[in-house]
Order: C-alpha cells, then sequence, then structure tokens
C-alpha cells in the first residue's frame, strides 16, 4: 500500500522528464517540443520502473548490500 506522499509523487520523473525535453525542443517548434515532451515523459516512466524493480521491498530481508 503506498502512502500519500508516495501517490503524490508517482508522476514526478516523467512531469520533470517530459517538461525538460519539450523545452529544449521548443526552440525546433510546437511539433517537436509536444514530441519531445511525450517522448520525456515515457522516458520517466521508464526510469521509475527501472528504478523500482532494482530496489528490494522495504519489508524483505534483502537489502541491497547484504544481497547474496
Amino acid at each position: 500500500m503506498n502512502t500519500n506522499t508516495e501517490n503524490k509523487n508517482e508522476l514526478g520523473n516523467p512531469i520533470t522528464f517530459g517538461t525538460a525535453l519539450g523545452s529544449l525542443a521548443a526552440y525546433l517548434g510546437p511539433a517537436a517540443a509536444l514530441s519531445a515532451a511525450v517522448v520525456g515523459t515515457l522516458l520517466g516512466f521508464w526510469y521509475d520502473r527501472k528504478y523500482r524493480e532494482g530496489v528490494p521491498a522495504k519489508d524483505s530481508d534483502e537489502s541491497i548490500c547484504h544481497h547474496q
């Protein structure tokens, strides 16, 4: 179960990545900015999923340092 803080931050990386890439591509025109924002959002979701897969659950006995 997610806490309220975790729920608020679920879209943090996708929004940040999308805004950053969209802003950088804005000099190339509106179509490029929109396309870059979509690609940045997808990269943000990918980054979040990749990070979650690499971190063990909090209630697990495994940890990053003591994994055998």
